[in-house]
């Protein structure tokens, strides 16, 4: 099938080409976008130098978060990140701040989709097939919702009951489309090396020293990867491979001499 993988599993040691940030593979290889790419994009921007993470021993947790002078140039959820986790402030505490991930979701899930256009990881035609079912059933779930209310108000049965008809079908609609992304066979293959890449982050050391191409494990390495492990949801694994390498903190938290929390 065309949206078949025919590169076998195997484990991947660098971020797939293609690939520039978190939500990107959150996306490829879920369909969405969650809070799991809005931490990993905090955790990107402080590696930057964007942000300091200020850890509050007493409560053991990240307190505040700090904004410095540095920016980034040309990167678009860099610069929608600011705004809504800092306002005018710069430093937030992360209990009283409301952030308003909603917009960032919406972008970022924006921007992943028209990534994966451009490269030519997409079926247009399967996608040509599920916008249509979308917009079918939304069609079909306002319509529905139109012709109860005026069956309501004018007391014509029939309509009530096609338009419930026409509702329970709309919704049905969205169900079957699914969240599955409808790859061509180069995009199921990059997404076979995400997976790859995935299982050499959640490894065990005595794993990974069976991997006869494993990089060598550094403080550049490990903060370089940490955003990707942190979508992936395979963070607590990737920090405990430095565990006996991390002597110290990176930088950018602060408050702390602990690597390992």
């Amino acid at each position: 099938k065309k949206n078949k993988a025919d590169k076998p599993l195997i484990p991947i040691y660098e971020i797939p080409q293609g690939i520039t940030n978190a939500s990107q593979v959150e996306y490829l290889l879920t369909g969405k976008v969650t809070d799991r790419s809005f931490t990993a994009e905090l955790i990107q921007a402080a590696i930057r130098g964007e942000i300091i993470f200020n850890y509050d021993e007493q409560s053991k947790t990240v307190a505040t978060l700090e904004r410095t002078d540095k920016t980034s140039s040309g990167d678009k959820l860099a610069a929608l990140m600011r705004p809504l986790v800092f306002g005018n402030d710069k430093i937030v505490e992360l209990k009283k701040k409301v952030v308003y991930r909603q917009s960032y979701l919406l972008e970022a899930t924006r921007l992943a989709k028209e990534t994966l256009q451009q490269h030519g990881w997409v079926d247009t035609f399967k996608q040509t097939i599920i916008t249509g079912i979308a917009v079918y059933g939304l069609i079909g779930f306002i319509g529905g919702g139109f012709l109860i209310s005026w069956g309501n108000s004018s007391g014509g049965r029939h309509l009530i009951v096609t338009g419930v008809t026409l509702l329970i079908t709309g919704l049905g609609m969205f169900f079957i489309r699914g969240r599955k992304l409808p790859l061509n066979v180069v995009g199921a293959n990059k997404q076979r090396l995400v997976e790859g890449f995935k299982w050499f982050l959640q490894v065990t050391e005595a794993e990974r020293l069976k991997f006869t191409q494993s990089p060598k494990l550094t403080p550049k390495l490990f903060e370089d990867f940490l955003p990707y492990a942190i979508v992936f949801g395979v963070e607590a694994q990737w920090i405990k491979q430095f565990e006996h390498i991390l002597q110290n903190p990176p930088t950018w938290l602060h408050g702390t001499t602990n690597i390992m929390l």
